[in-house]
């Protein structure tokens, strides 16, 4: 029990920090510089549904798994 727990816990956590990350952290510090504007919002559109789709996943996990009847 206290390893699912734990696993919850860390599960909701990552979620957390996922929810948390800036998308544009994934852009150069230069992006100004490239000719390409299109190419660096496509990357941080990219990053942003990326971190938003891994937290859900995680969350509904954790949920499933707080839902499963508890073993004899």
């Amino acid at each position: 029990m206290a390893d699912t727990t734990e696993m919850l816990r860390l599960m909701r956590h990552a979620a957390d920090l996922l929810d948390a990350q800036n998308p544009l952290d994934v852009l150069p510090e230069n992006f100004r510089q490239y000719s390409d504007a299109g190419d660096c919002l496509r990357r941080a559109t990219a990053a942003a549904v990326a971190a938003g789709v891994a937290s859900t996943v995680l969350r509904m996990v954790a949920a499933a798994m707080t839902d499963q009847p508890k073993e004899d």
